[in-house]
């Protein structure tokens, strides 16, 4: 598949069927993963492939985050169908940053804490576009989920990871392909200055 059609024919798939992915192809996936441009080279990034009872776990988990929010009178379209999708994918996938020394989930972060923890997550984001081509690239669908943020001390606790969750990707053969959203006009999106 040539790079530009799988940028190009990628979609957020979030329904699979139930079909079990090979080893080898999730294998294949994550090393492109790994392949991504890293800040400073660090290559701070785990990966959890997640198994069925963690996945119940964090499904679990996301569903009580909405309750206590409903409680508090706030909503999130979308996240209860999330904690599903979470529960039933083939394959969910943990993407974290991972240093050396375990960082805090905390309120307020300094100056250099969120200078070094941005960079470090904008390289998690580039390997995860990475393993979403890559599936596609397999003939795989898949979704990047930032809902599991919510629950990220939950979602530590379950995968035994103290790295800073950045998001999970929920992948299978999938159920259908949907049609490509409309892009937004180029000329309102790109800027030649200077």
């Amino acid at each position: 598949m040539d790079l530009y059609e799988a940028i190009r024919g990628r979609r957020s798939v979030r329904q699979f069927r139930d079909e079990a992915v090979s080893p080898e192809t999730i294998e294949r996936i994550l090393d492109a993963a790994l392949w991504a441009p890293s800040a400073h080279n660090a290559q701070a990034w785990r990966f959890v492939v997640v198994g069925k009872e963690g996945k119940e776990a964090i499904a679990r988990a996301m569903i009580a985050a909405g309750d206590a929010l409903e409680r508090r009178g706030e909503t999130l379209p979308g996240l209860k169908a999330t904690s599903r999708l979470v529960a039933q994918a083939p394959v969910l996938i943990a993407a974290s940053y991972a240093p050396a020394e375990p960082i805090a989930l905390q309120e307020t972060y300094t100056l250099g804490e969120i200078f070094s923890l941005s960079a470090q997550i904008q390289s998690v984001a580039a390997a995860i576009q990475n393993l979403l081509l890559a599936a596609h690239a397999e003939g795989l669908g898949g979704v990047w989920i930032g809902y599991t943020n919510l629950v990220a001390a939950e979602l530590r606790e379950i995968l035994g990871d103290e790295g800073f969750p950045v998001a999970t990707v929920a992948l299978g053969n999938p159920l259908r392909m949907p049609p490509a959203p409309e892009r937004k006009h180029r000329a309102s999106r790109i800027t030649a200055r200077g």
